[in-house]
């Protein structure tokens, strides 16, 4: 079962951190690990009493639109996952996306590796630059070791958006929702190198700042 916790001030804060990019300075973080492109690292955001610890990888398709895991919980074995997708379209109905379900197919590059389908939730929708917009997913979550072994032999994956339904059997919300409509780049891939190592780290950090 895919647990959701993602709250809205969160997005708030990783909008404008996108938004501002370079000029997030290393003081506006907790802790920050060294940013190297296609290898996860891990931040925590916020102050001592209210933090959030995240570990992320840039996009390889679009480098901004990063696929990011939180670590919580009272014992930090819970994760929950969200990534972006960044278009240019300038839909009309685009801000109707929110609080929408959008099915992503995940794929692995592993040969004969099988697809699997996300049910996402479309939670913020804001303005990005003078042309675009930016749209967050909630891809839902599950206990750290199940993560673990879920990405146990992976180096890449593949995230794409599809289109209402592919097939009778893995539809979860049938309507007429056409991705190309609303995005003019529709998957991105992401590297999983360093995948568990930010992971094992999330973890202790989590652990460390929920101790003093």
């Amino acid at each position: 079962m895919m647990i959701r916790k993602i709250s809205v001030y969160i997005i708030f804060f990783i909008f404008i951190s996108v938004f501002i990019g370079a000029n997030t300075e290393a003081d506006d973080y907790l802790f920050k690990e060294e940013v190297n492109d296609d290898f996860w690292s891990v931040k925590v955001y916020g102050d001592d009493e209210d933090y959030t610890v995240w570990s992320e990888v840039n996009g390889m398709v679009i480098h901004g639109d990063r696929l990011r895991m939180k670590v919580y919980g009272d014992d930090c074995k819970k994760t929950a996952f969200m990534t972006s997708f960044y278009t240019v379209e300038n839909h009309p109905g685009i801000y109707e996306l929110e609080g929408k379900v959008i099915n992503l197919r995940n794929a692995g590059i592993r040969e004969g590796a099988e697809s699997t389908i996300i049910a996402s939730k479309a939670i913020f929708v804001g303005e990005m630059g003078p042309i675009g917009h930016i749209v967050f997913l909630d891809l839902g979550g599950n206990h750290i070791d199940v993560v673990s072994r879920l990405f146990l032999n992976e180096n890449q994956i593949t995230l794409e958006m599809l289109d209402n339904c592919h097939s009778n059997l893995l539809c979860f919300v049938p309507d007429d929702f056409k991705a190309t409509d609303y995005f003019d780049i529709t998957q991105n891939k992401f590297s999983m190198l360093r995948f568990h190592e930010a992971l094992e780290l999330a973890q202790r950090k989590c652990l460390e700042f929920k101790n003093q």
